[in-house]
């Protein structure tokens, strides 16, 4: 537990403009609206217990992307980089509604990456961002319960 405090305080004083999240699992660039998040585990390790994590929410996961094994494929190399595509049409939909250009965005997707210090990371635009980019009602109950669903699997996955 300490090393990954450590680790998520480094997170903090190496990016400028950060802000502490509501726990000290992570950052939210708030900014960008940007969740980040640093995790203890290995990339294929975090991808696994993400997956779990969204399922177990009744969510479901559409795709997951290695971005390494394209890479590999064209004889490139690229660190862990896997891309998380999943949602959960009772969130999702209303929102869509309300605009429809947000499937631009929609489903969710999740980046789980080996940054150039070796620490894995989860980040995820906040649904902040879908508020803000498709002019969405700031009532629109399914972005806070968006939100609080992207922060819980973020804070499930990161746990020890």
């Amino acid at each position: 537990m300490i090393r990954f405090v450590a680790i998520t305080a480094a997170l903090f004083l190496a990016a400028p403009g950060l802000a502490l999240a509501d726990h000290d699992h992570g950052t939210r660039d708030y900014g960008s609206h940007t969740m980040r998040m640093a995790s203890p585990h290995d990339v294929a390790s975090t991808v696994e217990k993400m997956q779990a994590a969204i399922e177990k929410r009744g969510a479901r996961v559409f795709a997951v992307i290695d971005h390494a094994a394209g890479a590999a494929s064209i004889g490139a190399e690229l660190r862990p980089t896997v891309t998380i595509i999943f949602g959960n049409p009772k969130l999702g939909t209303p929102i869509m509604q309300a605009n429809q250009k947000a499937a631009f965005d929609l489903p969710l997707r999740v980046l789980v990456m080996e940054d150039d210090q070796g620490q894995t990371v989860l980040m995820a635009n906040e649904p902040a961002h879908f508020q803000e980019t498709y002019k969405l009602p700031a009532d629109l109950p399914q972005l806070k319960g968006m939100d609080k669903a992207l922060f819980g699997i973020f804070t499930e996955v990161v746990a020890e």
